[in-house]
């Protein structure tokens, strides 16, 4: 792989990582759209790397709608996405070992349903399926799920239904 140069300088190149295990989350919202406006910023460019070595847990419908919610955002990353799964004969050539996955446990609703794993953890399909707008959904997860550091956090923290409606 070459390392991208501007002039004399090496590039910014960002990335998305997410593991297609299940639906993208309000926290991926706001850690991906903060991840995109770095790269344009600095007018770098940004890829788009999903982290599917867990075989059993990945599934190829939560790419596909994991790279659909990402378009409905805005973000656009530049090439083709990469998979780390077949990226495995370039790790082996270079004396590398598989790389270590760890998960938590699924979390389920009373109903089975995955739920993501973290805190104002809403599924951006969810909030889609309510009519949010994108802009909408950055602007709660800017203000709910970015850490401190980041982006001030709003109070109160979200709250959400049995029946899965979350407050705004």
């Amino acid at each position: 792989m070459e390392v991208p140069l501007r002039g004399d300088k090496i590039a910014y190149v960002g990335r998305l990582a997410p593991t297609p295990t299940g639906e993208l989350h309000c926290g991926h919202a706001a850690t991906f759209f903060t991840a995109f406006e770095r790269a344009r910023r600095a007018g770098g460019s940004l890829l788009l790397r999903f982290e599917d070595l867990d075989c059993q847990r990945c599934k190829p419908q939560f790419v596909t709608s994991q790279m659909e919610d990402l378009r409905w955002l805005g973000v656009t990353w530049d090439g083709e996405p990469i998979f780390q799964s077949r990226r495995m004969p370039c790790y082996r050539a270079l004396g590398g070992t598989y790389p270590a996955t760890f998960h938590t446990a699924l979390v389920c609703d009373e109903h089975g349903r995955r739920l993501a794993k973290r805190d104002h953890a809403t599924s951006i399909r969810i909030l889609r399926s309510q009519g949010w707008k994108p802009s909408e959904v950055l602007a709660f997860a800017k203000t709910k799920c970015l850490p401190a550091t980041l982006e001030p956090r709003a109070t109160p923290p979200l709250r959400i239904s049995k029946n899965l409606v979350a407050e705004r």
